[in-house]
């Protein structure tokens, strides 16, 4: 028996309130499973949430069902291009600024990271709209650095997109 059988469980008025991709280390991850239908073998969980009823994990088809204003195979599709792209980060072909720094310019901004009193750091900047922003920590290698700032670009793009 699902929960869309079971006599208490709401149907409509969810809201999604984050995805998670479960496949986005790699290839050997573990997949969710539904907990509205049941299915299987789930890359993407969506987490949905009702007033009158405690939160629930669930797949694309489900959440596209419970919340009408959200379209989850949108979402996942977003997730898969975040995927894509964070695991060519690192093999791109960083340009170097004009103080030696590794550096890119994507989508309008301009990103990067330096080596400062013995850690690295990252920059982001939107040039025609402001200031740098610098990283909040301080990271022990160059690659993870460049981790982080994807992250931060990441969410400036959606960001942007709205």
């Amino acid at each position: 028996m699902t929960r869309w059988d079971q006599p208490g469980v709401p149907h409509r008025g969810w809201r999604c309130v984050g995805v998670e991709d479960l496949g986005a280390d790699g290839p050997r991850y573990e997949p969710g499973t539904c907990e509205m239908c049941g299915k299987e073998r789930l890359r993407y969980i969506h987490t949905m949430e009702h007033d009158e009823y405690d939160p629930l994990g669930v797949g694309c088809v489900c959440a596209d069902k419970m919340a009408t204003d959200y379209d989850a195979k949108a979402e996942e599709k977003k997730l898969k291009s975040k995927a894509g792209r964070e695991s060519r980060w690192l093999s791109r072909r960083w340009r170097t600024s004009w103080n030696g720094n590794p550096m890119l310019n994507l989508d309008g901004l301009n990103l990067g990271v330096y080596f400062h009193h013995g850690k690295w750091k990252f920059w982001i900047t939107d040039p025609m709209h402001g200031t740098p922003e610098y990283s909040p920590a301080a990271y022990g290698t160059e690659e993870e650095a460049k981790l982080d700032l994807f992250e931060r670009y990441w969410q400036v793009k959606q960001e942007r997109e709205g």
